[in-house]
């Protein structure tokens, strides 16, 4: 029998790498039902206790919109509104493009305060707002859309604008309490997802930004263990930091089409070294994905290019679909996206994709996949759709 996805607390998984390999894929032939929404974004969808979590936003209303969606009775339990005032974002983004975070104590979501301004706040899972932090002014080229993470009760926030001061921060989910702040003067504003990993038996939080390159900061005191002497990216990062074994990989690019991707391997001490770069048919919105000994980068051009992790050798490139900003999954025996038309795609996890089964979804979509137990949700711009 197989097992069911742990719970799906954050964005693309606990692990934040998109992997439930032990449940069995949707055969993407109908979906089982859908649930409208008021207001529309990017956010996926997280879980709590059989509590489903996502963000939209009414721009009509200047109003940020946090949901729990009751799966057994197909409605919305309740909304958190949070006002904000309209600000200069990019054509592809939305108000509400940020996933919370949650766990048994409650939640964590970010969201616009004012006019280019941002907030974290923290909720019950009984619908109230706890707790608030203003984070101030958040200057960007493109509005905001970066996601937290959770270990345990604690969120990791990065935000960081453009060419200002900003941060990642480590806060008490219960409480708001912030436990730590690692402050710096930021260039090209980093969207990425904090990634969190175990280094030399250290729980470890690694960001990836053009100012910086790479940063590992203690989970638990927020001290800098390593940093790179000179960052190699010239470009915004989005996509989060992927660990394979000893190897990170990760992305940058801009939306004129230049990409690139560099494998780092771990060190026993310091900061990791650079082992091989591509600058062609890489990802650079959606996050790579971990595929055995080898990463999968979808491309947002549709383009799939899998490639040994230690080498940076490829092992293929297809192009698989059209073009997509969400970040992969895997499923049993399965690569599981869903593109910006709203298509479900699925291919198959062998050395070579073969042809994709396809299911559409009639509108927009941005946001990753998730998987509750063993069922799989997708969101597009203003509904929820769960998977026959």
């Amino acid at each position: 029998m197989l097992q069911k996805a742990s719970p799906w607390n954050r964005l693309r998984g606990p692990g934040g790498d998109g992997d439930a390999t032990s449940v069995r894929p949707p055969d993407l032939k109908s979906v089982k039902w859908s649930l409208p929404l008021p207001g529309s974004g990017h956010s996926s969808i997280v879980e709590q206790g059989g509590q489903w979590f996502t963000c939209t936003a009414d721009a009509t209303t200047g109003n940020h919109l946090l949901h729990c969606i009751n799966p057994g009775k197909r409605n919305i339990d309740w909304t958190i509104k949070s006002p904000f005032a309209q600000y200069h974002r990019h054509e592809f983004n939305t108000f509400a493009s940020s996933t919370p975070v949650v766990c048994a104590k409650g939640g964590v979501a970010l969201t616009p305060s004012g006019s280019s301004e941002l907030q974290v706040y923290g909720f019950s899972l009984s619908g109230k707002k706890t707790w608030t932090i203003d984070l101030g002014k958040f200057p960007t080229q493109h509005g905001y859309g970066g996601s937290p993470t959770i270990i345990g009760a604690t969120a990791i926030v990065a935000a960081e604008p453009d060419f200002a001061m900003g941060g990642i921060l480590a806060i008490d989910v219960a409480s708001g309490k912030v436990k730590w702040h690692h402050k710096r003067m930021s260039a090209d504003a980093p969207y990425a997802a904090p990634l969190v990993t175990m280094i030399a038996g250290r729980e470890t939080v690694i960001v990836p930004s053009t100012a910086f390159g790479l940063t590992a900061l203690d989970a638990a005191t927020g001290e800098l263990v390593w940093q790179l002497k000179q960052s190699p990216f010239t470009q915004r990062c989005v996509g989060a930091v992927t660990r394979n074994g000893d190897m990170l990989i990760v992305t940058t690019g801009s939306g004129a089409g230049s990409r690139l991707a560099i494998g780092f391997e771990l060190a026993k001490s310091g900061p990791p070294v650079q082992k091989w770069s591509l600058n062609r048919a890489t990802s650079y919105v959606p996050t790579p994905l971990t595929v055995g000994s080898d990463t999968l980068f979808w491309g947002d051009n549709g383009i799939v290019l899998r490639v040994n992790s230690v080498t940076g050798t490829t092992v293929y490139q297809e192009r698989i679909a059209d073009a997509a900003f969400a970040s992969p999954i895997r499923m049993q025996n399965a690569i599981l996206n869903i593109t910006r038309k709203g298509e479900v795609v699925r291919v198959a996890d062998t050395q070579q994709p073969g042809p994709p089964t396809m299911l559409a979804l009639g509108e927009e979509s941005h946001a990753s996949l998730s998987v509750f137990g063993n069922q799989v949700v997708a969101r597009t711009l203003s509904k929820v759709h769960v998977l026959a």
